[in-house]
């Protein structure tokens, strides 16, 4: 049923236009649970960690190359307002998505670094603090007040890899190089003298945004493998086993290595 008055809505609004509607809201608090309106409401906007296929370090990626593409398709010419979005510090994963302190600060992190690259839209932070009237540990553990210091990128892998170093670590593993991760996680892991394993994720089938991100990563792997050299890399991975088929990550395993045999 959602599926269908989503698309009622999309045809009335593209029929009438933006002005004809103060907003669209979701659900019957008199009869329906606050958790059932609250996973219709997740349904119809989007937000990462609901997706499950995203990790927190790709909050920012799903916004930017997921949500906000389907909302200008929608609503062409129109502003993008993302009026709620963040990440649980409690609860139970879905698929690849982690709820704890440190995924909700680093899909913080990774939202505000993909803002920067995209000022025409506008993100809210989602939400100051807890709201323990909620009806699961997800739902009520959104807050930020008080539970971290969102420093800079580069203090918090420095930190990381000191706290590695200390611990017996030899090496980090990154996966994914969104807002210059991998760059960031190579001069901690060098100050520290760490090794990386690198990781190119990239879901679906290599075409479109797919291809265009492995792209991307494949550059920011020969920008990072030039400046630090090749002994600070214990190696490369390619795709996600566990959101992707076996097919699609030997396809994507035989273009970089293509790819890194013709730079």
């Amino acid at each position: 049923m959602a599926s269908n008055d989503v698309q009622t809505f999309r045809t009335a609004y593209a029929k009438y236009g933006a002005g004809r509607f103060v907003g669209l809201t979701i659900g019957n608090e008199v009869n329906d649970s606050v958790g059932n309106i609250m996973a219709k409401v997740y349904d119809v906007r989007g937000i990462a960690f609901y997706d499950g296929g995203r990790t927190s370090g790709q909050a920012g990626d799903f916004v930017f190359k997921t949500v906000v593409p389907a909302l200008k398709a929608a609503c062409p010419g129109k502003k993008v307002i993302i009026s709620e979005s963040g990440w649980p510090s409690r609860g139970g994963s879905i698929g690849v998505a982690a709820a704890s302190v440190a995924d909700e600060r680093n899909a913080l992190l990774n939202l505000s670094c993909a803002c920067r690259d995209d000022t025409s839209v506008s993100v809210y932070a989602f939400e100051y603090d807890d709201q323990l009237w909620k009806a699961n540990d997800n739902e009520r553990s959104f807050g930020i007040a008080g539970k971290f210091n969102l420093l800079d990128k580069s203090q918090q892998w420095n930190s990381l890899a000191a706290d590695a170093k200390k611990s017996g670590y030899k090496s980090l593993r990154i996966t994914g190089f969104d807002c210059d991760a991998l760059s960031l996680a190579s001069s901690a892991a060098a100050a520290n003298g760490l090794m990386v394993l690198a990781g190119i994720y990239a879901s679906g089938d290599t075409i479109g945004a797919s291809i265009q991100q492995i792209d991307n990563d494949v550059q920011a792997f020969r920008d990072a493998y030039a400046k630090y050299g090749a002994d600070r890399y214990v190696g490369l991975t390619i795709g996600n086993e566990v959101n992707d088929s076996p097919e699609n990550i030997m396809s994507k395993v035989n273009d970089v290595r293509g790819m890194l045999m013709n730079a």
